[in-house]
Protein backbone atom coordinates (compact mmCIF):
# COMPACT_ATOMS: atom_id res chain seq x y z
CA UNK A 1 0.00 0.00 0.00
CA UNK A 2 1.68 3.39 -1.08
CA UNK A 3 1.07 6.78 1.00
CA UNK A 4 -0.69 9.23 0.02
CA UNK A 5 1.01 11.44 -2.62
CA UNK A 6 -0.09 15.24 -2.17
CA UNK A 7 0.81 17.84 -4.70
CA UNK A 8 2.28 21.05 -4.63
CA UNK A 9 -0.29 23.70 -4.39
CA UNK A 10 0.80 27.75 -4.84
CA UNK A 11 -1.50 28.63 -1.99
CA UNK A 12 1.16 26.65 0.22
CA UNK A 13 3.28 29.70 -0.26
CA UNK A 14 1.31 32.12 2.14
CA UNK A 15 2.68 29.97 5.04
CA UNK A 16 6.57 30.53 3.58
CA UNK A 17 7.16 27.35 1.45
CA UNK A 18 8.25 26.31 -1.81
CA UNK A 19 8.45 22.86 -3.31
CA UNK A 20 11.97 21.49 -4.05
CA UNK A 21 12.05 18.51 -6.47
CA UNK A 22 13.95 15.35 -5.04
CA UNK A 23 16.56 12.95 -6.66
CA UNK A 24 14.03 10.53 -6.91
CA UNK A 25 11.50 12.59 -8.46
CA UNK A 26 9.38 12.95 -5.62
CA UNK A 27 8.35 16.50 -4.09
CA UNK A 28 8.79 17.72 -1.01
CA UNK A 29 8.19 21.55 0.69
CA UNK A 30 10.96 23.58 1.89
CA UNK A 31 10.54 26.37 4.06
CA UNK A 32 12.06 29.82 2.74
CA UNK A 33 12.81 31.18 6.10
CA UNK A 34 14.60 28.34 7.79
CA UNK A 35 15.35 26.25 4.85
CA UNK A 36 14.23 23.31 6.57
CA UNK A 37 12.90 20.32 4.46
CA UNK A 38 9.79 18.76 5.61
CA UNK A 39 8.40 15.42 4.37
CA UNK A 40 5.42 14.98 1.75
CA UNK A 41 3.45 14.15 4.72
CA UNK A 42 3.69 17.58 6.33
CA UNK A 43 2.52 19.18 3.32
CA UNK A 44 -1.11 19.36 4.74
CA UNK A 45 -1.58 23.24 4.86
CA UNK A 46 -2.33 22.96 8.44
CA UNK A 47 0.84 20.93 8.90
CA UNK A 48 2.26 24.08 6.93
CA UNK A 49 0.97 26.47 8.73
CA UNK A 50 2.02 25.03 12.46
CA UNK A 51 5.69 25.18 11.29
CA UNK A 52 5.35 28.77 10.10
CA UNK A 53 2.92 30.19 12.85
CA UNK A 54 5.53 27.90 15.91
CA UNK A 55 9.03 28.72 14.27
CA UNK A 56 8.33 32.02 12.80
CA UNK A 57 4.68 33.30 13.39
CA UNK A 58 6.33 35.56 16.19
CA UNK A 59 9.65 37.44 14.82
CA UNK A 60 9.86 39.55 11.92
CA UNK A 61 7.57 37.24 8.87
CA UNK A 62 4.47 37.41 11.18
CA UNK A 63 3.29 40.17 8.94
CA UNK A 64 4.82 39.27 5.61
CA UNK A 65 2.34 39.53 3.10
CA UNK A 66 1.85 36.88 0.32
CA UNK A 67 3.19 39.39 -2.45
CA UNK A 68 7.04 39.35 -0.53
CA UNK A 69 6.51 35.46 0.27
CA UNK A 70 6.23 35.13 -3.62
CA UNK A 71 9.03 37.38 -4.40
CA UNK A 72 11.07 35.49 -1.81
CA UNK A 73 10.02 31.96 -3.58
CA UNK A 74 11.56 33.44 -6.93
CA UNK A 75 14.95 33.30 -5.48
CA UNK A 76 14.40 29.86 -4.47
CA UNK A 77 13.32 28.96 -8.14
CA UNK A 78 15.88 26.68 -9.42
CA UNK A 79 15.03 28.08 -12.80
CA UNK A 80 16.33 31.63 -11.62
CA UNK A 81 19.64 32.64 -13.15
CA UNK A 82 22.10 34.08 -10.68
CA UNK A 83 21.62 38.03 -12.41
CA UNK A 84 17.91 38.00 -11.91
CA UNK A 85 19.00 37.29 -8.39
CA UNK A 86 21.00 40.43 -8.78
CA UNK A 87 24.55 38.39 -8.55
CA UNK A 88 27.21 39.85 -10.76
CA UNK A 89 27.90 37.94 -13.69
CA UNK A 90 31.57 35.94 -14.52
CA UNK A 91 32.14 38.62 -17.20
CA UNK A 92 32.17 41.62 -15.15
CA UNK A 93 36.26 42.79 -14.95
CA UNK A 94 35.78 43.60 -11.39
CA UNK A 95 34.91 40.04 -10.54
CA UNK A 96 37.83 38.94 -12.65
CA UNK A 97 39.96 40.82 -10.91
CA UNK A 98 38.86 39.54 -7.58
CA UNK A 99 39.71 36.07 -8.58
CA UNK A 100 42.80 36.64 -10.13
CA UNK A 101 44.04 38.49 -7.11
CA UNK A 102 42.52 35.17 -4.88
CA UNK A 103 44.37 33.06 -7.32
CA UNK A 104 47.87 35.02 -6.58
CA UNK A 105 47.43 34.53 -2.72
CA UNK A 106 47.06 30.43 -3.50
CA UNK A 107 49.80 30.47 -5.54
CA UNK A 108 52.17 31.56 -2.99
CA UNK A 109 50.47 29.58 0.32
CA UNK A 110 49.24 32.98 1.94
CA UNK A 111 46.56 32.51 4.07
CA UNK A 112 43.55 34.43 2.80
CA UNK A 113 43.64 37.11 5.01
CA UNK A 114 46.33 39.02 3.06
CA UNK A 115 43.82 39.80 0.83
CA UNK A 116 41.80 41.76 3.91
CA UNK A 117 44.93 43.25 5.57
CA UNK A 118 47.20 44.02 2.54
CA UNK A 119 46.33 43.62 -1.22
CA UNK A 120 42.60 45.76 -0.40
CA UNK A 121 44.29 49.02 1.51
CA UNK A 122 46.57 48.50 -1.19
CA UNK A 123 44.61 48.45 -4.34
CA UNK A 124 42.05 51.22 -2.73
CA UNK A 125 45.15 53.64 -2.09
CA UNK A 126 46.13 52.77 -6.13
CA UNK A 127 42.34 53.68 -7.20
CA UNK A 128 42.40 56.88 -4.69
CA UNK A 129 45.99 57.72 -6.66
CA UNK A 130 44.52 57.06 -10.07
CA UNK A 131 41.11 58.30 -9.78
CA UNK A 132 41.68 61.47 -7.66
CA UNK A 133 38.88 60.53 -5.29
CA UNK A 134 39.52 59.39 -1.75
CA UNK A 135 37.82 56.22 -1.17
Amino acid sequence: MSSKKRKWLDEYVQYGFTCKEERDGSQRPQCMICNAKLSNSSRAPAKLKEHFLKLHGDGKYKNTTLAEFKVKRARFDEKATLPVLGFVPIDKPILTASYEVAYLIAKQGKPHTIGETLVKPAALKMASIMLGKSC
